[in-house]
């Protein structure tokens, strides 16, 4: 699967972190987002800029404040698992007290976000540290931000369901931007009509041709 581009020096960067802008691409095609009529707007924001588009449809899950986006700013870990769990849903019983209890830096999640990151662990989007800590306020590397990604959309077993779900051995039609195509064989006696069953079918194996 290909979440996030390389260069077209050839690289990839692995290691080089993720602007806000950067991750709101990620995150708009990723899930298939599209801009509305009433999508916010940023004093820092213009419409000649390359990310324009990507902003405006991802903004509203991307926490900003004093009405700018900061688009140069790298993506914190706390903003990532912010707006993933946002987008996807706060599950039913998740408590922001779940952050305070498991990690030892829980003073690294604003108080507003803290339900959003309890959930995205809870899920096993993203994971704390072997020293207890959840470093909030660190950054994300492109090779991080790709398996924060893929856990979310791919692993999760509600896969968003901006994604065409397309079974190899029954696709009659052009794979396009967006599709999840399901590469390898599935359980003869599987009940297409159960979503949950179909997601835990394809969960090891999935790829996405977003771009």
């Amino acid at each position: 699967f290909e979440i996030i581009d390389g260069y077209d020096d050839g690289t990839y960067m692995p290691e080089k972190e993720v602007t806000r802008a950067e991750f709101a691409k990620i995150l708009s095609i990723t899930a298939g987002l599209e801009v509305s009529d009433e999508h916010p707007t940023y004093s820092d924001v213009s419409d000649d800029m390359w990310y324009v588009d990507y902003v405006y449809s991802a903004g509203e899950y991307i926490s900003s404040s004093d009405g700018n986006f900061n688009p140069d700013a790298p993506a914190t870990r706390e903003i990532v698992a912010t707006a993933i769990s946002k987008l996807l849903g706060v599950s039913d019983g998740v408590s922001p007290d779940f952050v305070t209890s498991k990690f030892t830096d829980a003073d690294t999640i604003s108080a507003e976000n803290a339900v959003y990151v309890a959930d995205a662990v809870n899920k096993g989007i993203i994971d704390g540290f072997d020293d207890n800590t959840i470093r909030g306020n660190s950054t994300l590397t492109r090779a991080q931000a790709a398996t924060i990604m893929y856990r979310a959309f791919f692993e999760y077993v509600n896969i968003s369901p901006a994604f065409d779900i397309v079974v190899m051995k029954s696709c009659d039609r052009e794979v396009t931007l967006g599709d999840v195509l399901v590469n390898s064989p599935l359980p003869e006696d599987i009940d297409y009509t159960d979503e949950k069953a179909l997601h835990d079918a394809i969960a090891e194996a999935v790829k996405t041709i977003a771009k």
